[in-house]
């Protein structure tokens, strides 16, 4: 699952890799900071969480549970994107930074997913039909763009965050 976005990540392990906590650190970066990384992947959920808890609100594409047992949420290329994770009570005012479940209570949304977010403030939207994302802009006057895949938005996000370094 997720080829492409999977042989970045392994190909930024492979010049920088560090594990704190459970946290994976990716890609260190001393010249941004001296404790930067490009990528911060969080433990990933244990599979009672992912079936219970994101179960709750729609049964989620196996794209999306696998992303959940692969990560519980993600900061990558140096903030550009935040994955939200589920925070457990014991980690509530921890990492990471969006729990889905908080945001995703505030949204009534029954064909799409809001699963992240970039730092324009734009929300990333997973349609539960299709397995397409969309990225509503948080500027109404762009247009959303739609991708066929989460593995396609890694990429194009990575594309972007590039194209602003």
């Amino acid at each position: 699952m997720f080829p492409r976005f999977m042989g970045m990540l392994k190909e930024m392990a492979e010049t920088s890799i560090e594990l704190r906590n459970g946290v994976i650190l990716l890609g260190h970066s001393p010249d941004i900071a001296p404790d930067a990384y490009c990528h911060t992947l969080y433990p990933p959920l244990p599979e009672d969480v992912v079936s219970s808890t994101l179960s709750n609100f729609m049964p989620l594409p196996n794209e999306l549970q696998v992303l959940y047992r692969i990560m519980n949420g993600a900061t990558l290329f140096w903030g550009e994107i935040e994955i939200w994770g589920i925070r457990t009570q014991a980690e509530k005012f921890s990492l990471p930074a969006f729990d889905i479940v908080e945001e995703v209570s505030t949204v009534l949304c029954l064909e799409n997913f809001p699963f992240a977010s970039n730092n324009c403030g734009d929300t990333v939207w997973l349609d539960f039909a299709s397995h397409s994302v969309r990225i509503d802009p948080r500027d109404v006057g762009l247009p959303s763009v739609n991708l066929p895949s989460i593995d396609e938005w890694l990429v194009f996000s990575k594309d972007v965050a590039d194209d602003q370094t």
